[in-house]
């Protein structure tokens, strides 16, 4: 969010790995904690996030973590097979979303 700064929860949902309500109560944790806040979106319906300044300065630290992380988890691995891993992935998440569904 602090790079696509007025992104609307939709945009994220790819991302997150969740479902639409998931996306919405993590957004609700963020803005309780002070990390975003809610603004009007392009249209009545929507809603843009924008990181707060106070929280904003946490981005470059946890981006490093991820980046560590990254290397340590992913980092022997080719960039082909980093590649078939995220598609297996999708694929398992997709599974399980249609599993809860029935």
């Amino acid at each position: 969010m602090l790079r696509n700064k007025g992104a609307s929860a939709k945009r994220c949902l790819p991302h997150l790995g969740t479902d639409e309500a998931g996306v919405s109560r993590l957004i609700d944790r963020l803005e309780a904690a002070g990390f975003v806040e809610k603004r009007a979106g392009k249209d009545r319906r929507s809603m843009a996030l924008e990181p707060t300044e106070t929280r904003a300065s946490l981005i470059p630290k946890l981006e490093g973590v991820f980046k560590k992380c990254r290397e340590q988890f992913l980092g022997s691995l080719a960039h082909s097979e980093i590649e078939e891993f995220e598609r297996l992935a999708r694929r398992v998440l997709a599974n399980v979303k249609m599993s809860d569904e029935t």
